[in-house]
């Protein structure tokens, strides 16, 4: 049995990993809609989750909790506690580049 595991385990490690499906890490055009209106401002995306929101009049938000993009879009709470949806806008934002960077692998 322990030779089965053994065999599998070195199985697994030898397999290719494959990327994500998510964006590179950098800044992006996005529409943010609060409670008090919807802006197109900068995002931060970093691992597939946006991480800061660059408001143009009120400065940087740090996303606390659910910045996960998917489809280019994400529902997330901010430091102040507030909720958010961000809609990437950005022509050069692509959840499949990594993907395709690496070959498809």
């Amino acid at each position: 049995m322990k030779r089965y595991i053994a065999i599998a385990f070195c199985v697994f490690l030898a397999m290719p990993q494959h990327a994500r499906a998510e964006a590179e890490d950098g800044k992006y055009d996005a529409l943010v809609r609060t409670e008090g209106g919807t802006y197109r401002t900068p995002v931060e995306v970093r691992d597939g989750e946006v991480t800061v929101i660059h408001f143009l009049n009120a400065g940087d938000m740090t996303v606390t909790d659910n910045g996960r993009l998917k489809n280019g879009k994400a529902v997330a709470e901010l430091q102040d506690a507030s909720r958010v949806k961000i809609q990437i806008t950005d022509p050069s934002y692509s959840e499949s580049a990594g993907e395709e960077e690496n070959g498809g692998e």
